[in-house]
């Protein structure tokens, strides 16, 4: 009888121990489950999110090319402001010899706004149907010191500031809005050059694997890193990953605009001289300008915009893209160019 009993606990401690490896194993199975489908959905934010960023890129690049010309277009009284119709003209003319590098592309694939800020921008591409809109700052409709209204330039948010445009660094600031024609040609031609799939699509691929990054680094270290369970700790990772991505993104920009800027240079002054003295004047006068523009604000507290000699003053895009560099480069450009010149010269005369 005893051993009856025995009998029957042993049979009953192991089908205890059956049952609980069997939950044992079920809950294993489930937790193996939930990783599984973490990492899946994971893995689907992580391609949501990069296709998201990349895709609004594109897309207003190409068919929102008019929303996005509508953020950056010049305001008057709360209404867009027109293109003066002799600047209009002069931009298309500059369109028209540009035709000669691009292959001829068609005319309707250019088109010009008043747009703001201080320097010509570019939206979009010629390499696709959705073409390239080209927008014009207001310096480019001055042609002597007398269009300056210096009424309607605020510094700093102050109306007129007389005493500021009466000193030599504001005197230098006015001249240095007034390009001459060539300057002006070679203004607009650099960015309808810069218009290219080349640099649309690096920059998409850039935003691609910086998001990616900005995502995904922050999850593989949760991941690996099984001590990173509070909510602040992996806030705090989550936060250095968003960091390492944006500066990941702000490195490969600047170097995209660094070698694209040089391409353009390249074959904008290719069109002949006039573009070439056009760009070497273009930067002087910029370089002059925002060096005045240091003088006038030195007095003042906070981060300042540019250098005392008229660099921007920023992280990588400063240092690698100054417009001493550019000037060097171009100025390498015109030597080789009187270089060739020389040569036909004495050819001809043998």
């Amino acid at each position: 009888m005893a051993k009856l009993l025995v009998n029957s606990l042993r049979e009953v401690r192991n089908g205890m121990t059956a049952l609980h490896n069997s939950y044992n194993a079920w809950r294993f199975g489930l937790q193996l489950m939930s990783e599984k489908r973490y990492n899946y959905y994971y893995r689907l934010i992580l391609l949501s999110g990069s296709c998201l960023t990349t895709g609004l890129y594109f897309t207003y690049n190409t068919l929102l090319i008019d929303h996005y010309k509508a953020i950056v277009h010049s305001y008057s009284s709360g209404d867009l402001s027109p293109l003066n119709d002799e600047l209009k003209t002069f931009a298309t003319n500059v369109w028209t010899e540009c035709q000669r590098n691009l292959h001829h592309k068609s005319s309707d694939l250019v088109h010009f706004f008043p747009s703001v800020g201080s320097e010509p921008i570019y939206i979009g591409t010629l390499g696709l149907p959705t073409g390239a809109t080209i927008g014009l700052p207001f310096l480019l409709n001055y042609h002597t010191v007398d269009d300056v209204k210096t009424i309607d330039l605020r510094f700093k948010g102050e109306q007129n500031p007389y005493t500021k445009w009466r000193s030599e660094a504001g005197q230098a600031f006015i001249k240095s809005l007034v390009l001459s024609p060539n300057a002006k040609k070679y203004a607009i031609a650099q960015r309808i050059h810069s218009a290219n799939n080349v640099n649309l699509f690096a920059d998409c691929l850039n935003i691609t694997v910086s998001t990616a990054v900005a995502l995904g680094l922050a999850q593989e270290l949760i991941n690996r890193v099984k001590s990173l369970k509070t909510f602040g700790q992996r806030f705090v990772v989550r936060s250095v990953s968003l960091i390492i991505g944006y500066c990941l993104w702000s490195t490969f920009n600047q170097t995209i605009n660094y070698w694209s800027s040089l391409r353009a240079d390249k074959r904008t002054v290719s069109l002949g001289d006039d573009y070439l003295e056009g760009a070497v004047e273009y930067y002087r006068k910029l370089k002059t300008r925002n060096a005045a523009f240091y003088r006038l604000t030195e007095d003042d507290s906070g981060w300042k915009v540019f250098t005392a000699d008229g660099e921007d003053r920023g992280l990588l895009s400063a240092r690698l893209l100054t417009i001493s560099r550019r000037l060097n480069y171009l100025n390498q450009l015109k030597d080789e160019t009187r270089g060739i010149d020389e040569v036909d010269i004495k050819s001809e005369t043998k």
